[in-house]
């Protein structure tokens, strides 16, 4: 599934989305279209031999191979909405921030449980200098705080 996909998304040459979204009825429904060239079956192999894939097939109430490529289809539509989300939302963002101050502050010198409160500061004090003489000067007076 997943070379199917990649050789579909490459046909032309240029890697291109396998998914489009739309919003119809006024902006009320968001449609999503995916494209992918699934050679399946719902009878033989693995199916067969594993009393879990009947299950399953059973669960998503799957009757031939159309049901079935219906149901990834969609499975992949929902991933793809999922990606779209987490890049567009803060979720990626601010867990690369973190990790980038992080790695500041280690770079500044910080150590153990101050490479956190360095990290808290950089981030939660709203810096738009996120770099290590931010981080230096913030353990630096984490430090003085400490020995006084």
């Amino acid at each position: 599934l997943q070379a199917a996909a990649h050789e579909c998304a490459a046909k032309s040459g240029r890697y291109m989305p396998l998914s489009t979204w739309t919003l119809q009825n006024s902006g009320q429904i968001l449609y999503g279209r995916i494209e992918i060239p699934l050679q399946i079956g719902t009878v033989g192999g693995a199916i067969s031999s594993l009393p879990m894939s009947k299950v399953a097939l059973q669960v998503a109430e799957v009757e031939n191979a159309n049901d079935f490529r219906n149901v990834l289809a969609a499975v992949g539509l929902v991933q793809n909405l999922a990606a779209l989300r987490a890049l567009a939302g803060p979720g990626i963002q601010a867990g690369h921030m973190r990790l980038q101050a992080a790695n500041i502050a280690i770079a500044s010198g910080a150590h153990g449980d101050e490479i956190q409160k360095v990290v808290h500061a950089l981030l939660n004090e709203k810096r738009s200098d996120l770099n290590t003489n931010s981080a230096r000067m913030i353990l630096d007076n984490l430090r003085k705080d400490k020995n006084t």
